[in-house]
């Protein structure tokens, strides 16, 4: 009788660690559902104007980079992290092969050098263990961002040269107007008081052009000393 209740009481305590190891697995599962994938969305792009991409047309390394980088704009941290490694060798690619004068300038190369740090970054996300998905999702829009940076750049370079072209050659019409101005004395009205002639008012025209002239040598002048300031 003994013996037949030492083996009953065996069976309820194995029966009873056998219901409690359970709930373990279930936990261990839950954890490994919490580290899952996450997916990652960027906000838009900012693009290149129409002025911008006939600049950097024939620039090989920065076509190479533009077109890989929509892979970060829709995907996940596992891709990420595997397109890594060819970010960073078109980053690299990028910085080290500025092919624009313009472009050749301090501002203008410490963005590539962020980009190109981004990169490394991530790279380097793939070999440590200890890496969260969410700290991928950041690292990987820092490098859309860094991209966005750049062309922002781009664009602002480009339409500051096309400005001031514009405005260099606008100056030089008004100056040839200035230098044959005699020959606009039709347009002078004037009423005859007392036998004399007493110019009543200029024409709007004339007057417009050299109030715009004005405007914008000191338009040109700013230009001039925000160029100075980027190359220094």
């Amino acid at each position: 009788m003994r013996i037949l209740l030492f083996s009953f009481s065996f069976l309820l305590l194995t029966l009873s660690c056998t219901s409690e190891a359970i709930p373990k697995k279930e936990i261990s599962v839950k954890q490994e559902k919490d580290t899952s994938v996450l997916k990652i969305k960027t906000l838009s792009p900012v693009r290149l104007n129409s002025q911008a991409k006939k600049e950097v047309s024939d620039w090989i390394e920065y076509q190479n980079l533009s077109e890989f980088i929509p892979n970060l704009y829709k995907t996940d941290t596992k891709q990420a992290l595997f397109d890594s490694q060819r970010i960073l060798e078109l980053s690299q690619q990028l910085k080290d092969s500025i092919r624009i004068e313009k472009m050749d300038i301090p501002s203008f190369r410490a963005r590539l050098h962020v980009l190109y740090n981004e990169s490394l970054r991530l790279a380097d996300m793939d070999s440590i263990k200890s890496i969260t998905p969410a700290e991928v999702v950041l690292q990987t829009k820092n490098i859309v961002n860094a991209y966005d940076a750049i062309n922002s750049k781009i664009n602002m370079l480009v339409s500051q040269e096309h400005l001031e072209e514009n405005l260099k050659e606008f100056d030089s019409v008004l100056n040839k107007q200035d230098s044959t101005k005699k020959d606009f004395k039709p347009f002078l009205k004037s009423n005859k008081i007392n036998g004399k002639h007493k110019i009543k008012r200029i024409n709007p025209i004339l007057k417009k052009s050299r109030h715009i002239r004005e405007s914008n040598k000191k338009i040109l002048e700013k230009l001039k000393r925000a160029k100075q300031h980027e190359r220094e």
